[in-house]
Order: structure tokens, then sequence, then C-alpha cells
């Protein structure tokens, strides 16, 4: 899937960069190298200021961030320690803007892709549970709805209590699975 130029810019300013570095000169440099992008940058001086800042301007719903590593330790073995801890990628001080900026559309169009990912997910999920000509609960949706409900699970709406109905039909050919109706209110 290839993005018009202005969907790009669009994109790029929703991408949100959180900067940690207690240099204010790296903060500066960083700003520099990003501001071609208009990324929104988000500084902090310190790994709790950085902290502090994701949990306020994350949003709700994000399923992945990218974390790039800019340091200016150069030992091999910490820096695959760093990796090893979650990072996606890393890039030794002093830096190149232009490879700042290049890793930087890496993670982004990763999160892009992420995102993407996420909502067919979703629909997928939801077209699995819809009946495509009336766009009610299908069996499926039902049957997965009455096992949480059956097996106490949290995150269900409705409490155990339910209404049960039952009730026979008078035919004398009616099986006994025919003659119970559940009614999951």
């Amino acid at each position: 899937m290839k993005l018009a130029k202005a969907d790009m810019d669009a994109t790029a300013r929703n991408f949100k960069v959180l900067v940690a570095d207690d240099s204010s000169i790296y903060r500066k440099l960083v700003e520099h190298a990003l501001a071609e992008k208009q990324y929104a940058v988000l500084f902090a001086k310190s790994g709790r200021e950085a902290i502090d800042l994701f949990s306020k301007h994350q949003p709700s719903l994000v399923t992945y961030t990218y974390l790039i590593i800019l340091t200016g330790i150069t030992e091999k073995n910490k820096l695959v320690k760093g990796l090893a801890a979650g990072a996606d990628d890393y890039l030794t001080k002093p830096f190149h803007s232009d490879e700042l900026l290049a890793r930087v559309g890496v993670g982004h169009r990763i999160v892009e892709l992420h995102r993407q990912l996420e909502a067919k997910n979703l629909l997928s999920e939801e077209l699995a549970l819809t009946d495509p000509l009336t766009g009610l609960p299908n069996r499926r949706a039902i049957e997965e709805r009455a096992t949480r409900q059956l097996s106490g699970r949290p995150g269900t709406a409705s409490p155990f209590w339910w209404s049960w109905q039952t009730w026979t039909i008078s035919r004398p050919s009616t099986t006994r699975m025919d003659m119970m109706q559940v009614t999951l209110s």
C-alpha cells in the first residue's frame, strides 16, 4: 500500500517520537533532525520523565511501540543487552541526522503496519461473528458468548442469572432437543 505525500505528512504528524536524553545539546540535535518530517516530538530530561510523558501521551489503543536506543555506549555486549531488553534498534552518538531520520522512518512504517494489521484483525473478527445477511450475531458469536457467560470469565456484560424459558411443542415427533429453547438476556 503506497501513501501519497500529503497522507505521509499527516501520518508523520500523528506519529509521536519521545526523546529522553539528559543532554540538552543532543535533544536539540534530535529535534533538528526530525523537524524535516514534522513528527510530533516530546522531550524528557530523564528516564522517569520519559515514562511519565509516555503514559500521558500514549493513545489508549497502542498495540506496538518502536524503541530506538540513541546512546554513547559502543560496547557490543551492552548494546545487545538493550536490544534483548526490548529495544528494536539502536544508534550510537554522535549520530548522523539522516541515519536517525531513516531509522525513525523504519519505526514509523512498522508501527503503521501494526495498526493496519490490528484494524484488519478486528474487522475479520467482527465478520466471523456476524451474519452477512442480517448483520446480527451468528451462531458462532452466540456460542462464544454463551461459553464466556457459563464459564464466569471476567469481561462479560451480563450477570450469570439469566432468564431460562422452556416449553414443549405439541407434536409427537418432536425430540427432547427440539422441545427446549433457551433465551439468554
